[in-house]
């Protein structure tokens, strides 16, 4: 398994990765730390990291269904945490939010997806919290996380 730095101009062999992913174009700028696993000459892992400020901010950790349980979001956060030890940055944050219909609790698939990447960020040395929020007739969960580097 082969990590690496994206460049600007590598970034189009993982255009197709990007979109499968569902993400959109805007998620990476220039500044965005951008890493990759190729497995053979298919892309199929990504992690894409901003800083803010003199904070880094993970934005997104997405491998193919079809490879993940195999540790390579793993080595994909443990490459950004390296970049992150080599700009001296002393912390990793994270924040993710999922609007639910109100009857949402009832249907299994979210929670247990919300679990899963609980799971993964823990497993990973991140603290994380989970918080829900009410507004009308739809629910936010809302999670966060940091990993403290130094």
């Amino acid at each position: 398994m082969k990590i690496e730095l994206i460049s600007n101009d590598r970034r189009a062999v993982y255009y197709k990765l990007l979109k499968t992913a569902g993400i959109a174009d805007t998620e990476v700028v220039d500044e965005s730390i951008v890493a990759g696993v190729m497995l053979g000459d298919q892309p199929v892992g990504i992690v894409i990291a901003g800083m803010e400020e003199e904070n880094m901010y993970l934005n997104r950790v997405w491998v193919l269904p079809e490879h993940r349980c195999q540790k390579i979001g793993t080595a994909l956060v443990e490459r950004l945490v390296s970049e992150c030890i080599l700009r001296d940055v002393e912390a990793i944050h994270f924040i993710q939010s999922q609007l639910l219909p109100k009857d949402a609790y009832e249907i299994d698939d979210i929670y247990l997806e919300n679990e899963g990447i609980k799971k993964f960020f823990e497993k990973n040395d991140f603290f994380v919290a989970e918080e829900i929020v009410s507004e009308g007739e739809s629910d936010t969960v809302i999670m966060s996380g940091s990993r403290v580097l130094f």
